[in-house]
Order: C-alpha cells, then sequence, then structure tokens
C-alpha cells in the first residue's frame, strides 16, 4: 500500500511542478480555463492528501527502518508545502491589516519571508531528498 501511495504521489508532482514553473503570462491565461484551473486544484489536493496518507501508513508500520524515515520526510513535504503557501498568503493579509503597528509589522514581515522561503527551497529539496532516497531502498531491498 505504502509503494502504491508513493509512486502515485510522484506522478501527481509530475502534473504540479509544470504549474509552478509556467511563465506567468500563460497562466493568467490558462486560469480562465475551467478545466485547467479545477485540474490544478484536484493536483494540490491530491498531493496534500497523498503526503498525508503516505504519512500516516509509515507510521503505522510496525518496523522501523531508513525507508521509513525517507518516507516519512518525503510526506511531510508534500504537505508541508500547501500548509505553509496558505500560512504564507495567511501571514500576508495580516501585513494588510495589520500593518500600520510597527511591532507586528517587523514580525510578520519576518515570519513572511521565512515561510516563503521554505516553500520554495526547503520543501522541494527536502521532497527529492526522500523520493530519491526512498526510490533507491526500494529498488535495492528488491
Amino acid at each position: 500500500m505504502i509503494k502504491i501511495i508513493f509512486y502515485s504521489l510522484i506522478m501527481v508532482s509530475a502534473f504540479i511542478v509544470p504549474s509552478i514553473l509556467m511563465p506567468d503570462f500563460i497562466s493568467q491565461y490558462m486560469s480562465r480555463s475551467f478545466f485547467f484551473a479545477s485540474w490544478i486544484t484536484a493536483s494540490w489536493i491530491a498531493f496534500f492528501s497523498l503526503g498525508a496518507a503516505l504519512i500516516f501508513f509509515s507510521f503505522k508500520e510496525k518496523k522501523q527502518n531508513l525507508p521509513k524515515k525517507f518516507l516519512i520526510l518525503t510526506g511531510i513535504s508534500a504537505i508541508g508545502f500547501p500548509i505553509r503557501v496558505v500560512l504564507h498568503n495567511m501571514l500576508y493579509a495580516f501585513y494588510i491589516l495589520f500593518g500600520h503597528i510597527t511591532v507586528l509589522n517587523y514580525l510578520i514581515q519576518v515570519l513572511d519571508a521565512l515561510f516563503f522561503y521554505i516553500v520554495i527551497i526547503v520543501c522541494p529539496i527536502c521532497f527529492l531528498i526522500g523520493v530519491i532516497g526512498s526510490i533507491k531502498l526500494f529498488l535495492k531491498k528488491n
């Protein structure tokens, strides 16, 4: 079951990556299409759900081994990406609402930048490390 979820997560990420890397003028044109917008939304929901399922089934597995750690890393980075994007956007909204208060202004800007860099740098690197490590250990096991 874990391998099916893991490989499904990789397939869904293959749909998500092009949408992230798409130039802005193309994505604005494509987002007007209901099919394209719903396809991207469904991909993100599937990515989050598969990441959560991967974490759940990895923790449920009784054996304590290295592939389990790579699977958990993959799942955490998969669910972390959408969560941190939402946190980044929420902090931006708080900045708009409470930016006039100096202390909150600086705090929100620091947290906003932190979540932004986690989304852009940390999550994709952790996802790749987890995927490559898991695949390597799956192939080594067989």
